[in-house]
């Protein structure tokens, strides 16, 4: 689950079918119930359902070397 201080997409459910990326969902859940309802933080899951890897969510996103998206300011202690 990642806190966001703005929106990502505009998009509330995305699979995500290329497997060079680490994950197969993307549900940005305050595009379907308004920010003002969480202190106008913008939360967003992702998830890697199906997968076949031992790995975590994280170490696949950090093997897969796209976490430059990912803030630390708004994200403190989950992609270290």
């Amino acid at each position: 689950m990642l806190r966001l201080d703005r929106k990502l997409t505009d998009t509330y459910w995305l699979n995500i079918a290329d497997p060079s990326l680490p994950f197969t969902v993307v549900v940005e859940h305050t595009n379907f119930i308004d920010p003002s309802e969480y202190d106008g933080n913008h939360y967003v899951y992702v998830n890697a359902y199906g997968c076949r890897s031992s790995l975590s969510l994280d170490e696949r996103i950090r093997t897969a070397g796209r976490v430059s998206w990912i803030s630390p300011r708004t994200q403190p202690g989950i992609f270290p």
